[in-house]
């Protein structure tokens, strides 16, 4: 995934007025984290395009909820900046597989 530093600073970028040039960049973050990294069956994204290796953890795509919610906050701005609901979806289907897991744990 991109650093949760940058997902969010582009699109903060754009907000305070620093140009259309990093919502183009938000935007084509945003297209190639749900290409790549979204998991359209379960919602959510993975930490990494394929599995790093054979053993271990290393065999293993995660799905990190800081990570996550990170993707999700930055998703659910690009949707109100943008008007497109592609990005808004894919917030809601991540903050809801991780909701899924945490219902009935207060």
């Amino acid at each position: 995934m991109l650093p949760p530093s940058c997902r969010p600073a582009w699109i903060l970028s754009y907000e305070s007025g620093a140009g259309e040039l990093w919502l183009d960049r938000a935007i084509q973050a945003a297209k190639w984290l749900l290409a790549s990294l979204e998991d359209k069956e379960s919602g959510g994204f993975f930490d990494c395009y394929k599995p790093l290796g054979n053993t271990g953890l290393l065999s293993e795509r995660d799905k990190p909820i800081t990570e996550n919610s990170n993707a999700a906050s930055a998703l659910i701005r690009l949707a109100q900046s943008t008007s497109m609901p592609v990005f808004g979806e894919a917030a809601r289907r991540a903050l809801a597989f991780f909701g899924s897991t945490y219902k009935g744990k207060a």
